[in-house]
Order: C-alpha cells, then sequence, then structure tokens
C-alpha cells in the first residue's frame, strides 16, 4: 500500500500495520510505502505536494486563493511562504509524481522486497485523494486499488 501525504500520514497509517498478527481480523500481510519528502524538502511538505498531487491544468479555486491570503494576513504564513504555496498550485505535475511512482519506485519496491504479483494500492487524503483518479485515467495497472480519506466537516449552531 503506497500512502501519500508520508509526512503527515505515517502516523495514523502506520499502527494500522498491526492488525496483521490480529487473529480476529484476519488480513493478508503487506507493506506500507509512506511517500513524502526528506531532507530541507521535509518542512516544505505541505506546499511541495500541491505540485505533485494535483493534475496539470487544474484551477486554482478563489476560495483556496483567499484562505491562503487570509493565513498570510493573521501571520499564519510569511509572505513568501503564501506565494510559494500558490505557485506550486499554478504549476502541478501530477503526471510526473505518477510516472515516478509507477516507473521507478514500485518496480523498485518489488525487486527489493519480492512484493506479490497484484493488489497493490494508494491511499491518499484530500489531495493525495484527487491523485487516486489521475492514476485511472492514465491507466496505471500497477496500482489498481485506491482509497482515500475525506476532511472532516465541522458546523456551528
Amino acid at each position: 500500500m503506497y500512502v501519500l501525504d508520508g509526512n503527515w500520514a505515517v502516523g495514523m497509517t502506520a499502527p494500522l500495520i498491526v492488525t496483521q498478527m490480529d487473529p480476529m481480523q484476519r488480513i493478508q500481510p503487506y507493506i506500507q510505502v509512506s511517500v513524502g519528502y526528506a531532507g530541507a524538502e521535509a518542512q516544505d511538505w505541505d506546499r511541495l505536494r500541491n505540485k505533485d498531487f494535483v493534475p496539470p491544468g487544474e484551477p486554482v479555486a478563489q476560495e483556496l486563493t483567499d484562505a491562503v491570503e487570509m493565513r498570510f494576513r493573521t501571520g499564519a504564513r510569511t509572505r513568501e511562504e503564501a506565494d510559494a504555496y500558490l505557485a506550486e498550485l499554478r504549476d502541478t505535475h501530477a503526471d510526473a509524481f505518477l510516472g515516478f511512482l509507477t516507473a521507478e519506485l514500485h518496480p523498485r519496491i518489488e525487486r527489493d522486497f519480492g512484493t506479490a504479483a497484484s493488489g497493490h494500492g494508494l491511499f491518499g487524503y484530500p489531495y493525495g485523494g484527487l491523485f487516486g483518479p489521475l492514476r485511472l485515467a492514465q491507466r496505471r495497472q500497477c496500482l489498481r486499488e485506491h482509497r482515500r480519506g475525506e476532511p472532516r466537516r465541522h458546523r456551528r449552531g
């Protein structure tokens, strides 16, 4: 199972691997590959994921631009951070990232860990969830399963 947003999701998804030992929940053993950013890029994971998970040409909603600007006005982001965040959304390359997953990472995992010939999947949350249909549209067969999480919606009143 390839888990996108590895910098953020690994804390939630890695503990699930212990269910392989649960005699009441018989599941097939699996390998979880948390895909994230390392080194200096790790601190910018929330910005870089925009470029990697959003399909090319996807329009940037005005509501999102407004939300980023509000984070700047409230001091949650610097002007430089806000501009970089929006720049990544205006120049997206999910197709290239999908190519990396299917042509480089997946073959390496297969070779190094001797994984099964089928049953590979992808899990993503918000933009990572948007990434899954791109995989289907491009008919990348090595990642046949797709699961996505949805953000909680909080209501007042």
